[in-house]
């Protein structure tokens, strides 16, 4: 394989080739002359054990070295060009699981962001929906809000049967108070927005 072949094959030009081949040059077979030889190795072919030292002083992760090089011995050598195709594949995949946990870490963090993003405001109880709309009465009807009340109780009392400014007095509890001990709080709070549409 080439310097020019090899720069191709890793995606990374052919200075940086040159630059990994001269750390391992004392480690390569006959290294000093080939990179006489080829021209500073542009036109060496570089056996197998060559690419490996010099993938091995690169920036690749031993792993990526270690099963690229196994795949490469494992096939013949008349199917260089297909092993060429095969190990640009497998670093393709080297590249995806060594940045799987990074992605999976950051889904995580757009997730939360969005959850963040995406807080509901909390909804109105019934105490809230009485109080609002006795105010929006008390304003469209030109009433005093005592005034509101006392027609939202009367309504109450209409359509329970019973007349709650009496009972809450026997048990000496204010009448918003009784109504909720009698588990009505949401009936009044529908009564109440009742009367708003009514207006």
């Amino acid at each position: 394989m080439t310097v020019k072949e090899l720069a191709e094959f890793t995606g990374k030009t052919e200075r940086t080739i040159q630059r990994w081949i001269v750390k391992v040059n004392d480690k390569m077979s006959a290294g000093n002359d080939k990179m006489s030889a080829g021209g500073h190795g542009v036109y060496t072919d570089y056996t197998i054990d060559d690419v490996q030292l010099i993938l091995e002083s690169s920036t690749f992760s031993k792993d990526a070295v270690s099963i690229l090089m196994n795949n490469a011995r494992s096939k013949p050598q008349q199917n260089v060009a297909v092993d060429y195709e095969i190990i640009g594949k497998m670093i393709g995949m080297a590249i995806t699981s060594a940045l799987a946990p990074l992605v999976e870490k950051l889904d995580k963090v757009t997730e939360q962001k969005k959850e963040q993003l995406q807080i509901e405001a909390p909804k109105m109880d019934s105490r809230a929906i009485i109080t609002k709309s006795v105010n929006e009465y008390a304003r469209n009807a030109e009433v005093s809000h005592r005034d509101a009340y006392v027609y939202l109780y009367r309504e109450y009392g209409y359509r329970t049967h019973c007349n709650p400014s009496v009972s809450a007095k026997n048990r000496g509890m204010k009448i918003i108070d009784y109504i909720d001990s009698e588990g009505q709080i949401d009936l009044l709070a529908a009564i109440a927005q009742d009367i708003i549409k009514e207006l």
